[in-house]
């Protein structure tokens, strides 16, 4: 089901975005999933809207980084995040470092 999700998600911004922009995009898109947990009160489907455009971004993020990645194959979320996370950090991109240093669009 998720990966049905991933597969038909309209990409709007993210179709274009490339190096900086793309990398940005992402940190943006992780700050709000990670942000819109329970003590937000996010309701269940914007919580999902924010998983799915965060995931579509560490895709196309992997993708441009040479990182094989399949939307199909995203059967467990967070177990498919963690590990595109860890091929992104052996690629020498660090979101877990980068997000403490972004200050966001906003800043």
């Amino acid at each position: 089901m998720y990966t049905q999700l991933l597969t038909s998600a309209p990409r709007g911004p993210l179709e274009n975005l490339q190096g900086e922009a793309l990398l940005c995009y992402t940190l943006d898109c992780q700050s709000e999933m990670l942000a819109s947990g329970p003590i937000t009160r996010a309701t269940a489907m914007s919580a999902l809207a924010m998983e799915v455009a965060y995931d579509c971004a560490l895709l196309k993020l992997c993708a441009a980084n040479g990182i094989d990645t399949v939307a199909t194959d995203f059967s467990h979320p967070a177990n498919d995040r963690r590990r595109l996370e860890a091929a992104l950090k052996e690629a020498g991109i660090d979101l877990t470092s980068l997000a403490w240093q972004w200050k966001g669009p906003h800043a």
